[in-house]
């Protein structure tokens, strides 16, 4: 979420564009998700509702876990 989030770029998209430089392949410019799967995965949406989206889903996984951890305490 962290990576998602800020601005910084997810590891393993540096290492495969390492890799595409030592193949003597120009790099693309965006993250491995939206240049292999964004047309598949997100559709036409603005990109701060799929961030707002994404956030929401995991802070009610967090609410989930932390209810189910105070019952058993």
């Amino acid at each position: 979420m962290v990576i998602q989030v800020g601005p910084w770029p997810c590891p393993l998209t540096l290492v495969e564009h390492y890799f595409h430089v030592r193949a003597g392949r120009a790099p693309y410019e965006e993250s491995f998700i939206v240049h292999y799967l964004e047309a598949l995965v997100y559709p036409d949406v603005p990109q701060n509702l799929l961030v707002g989206a994404a956030c929401a889903v995991c802070l009610l996984n967090l609410g989930i876990y932390l209810r189910r951890w105070r019952r058993r305490s």
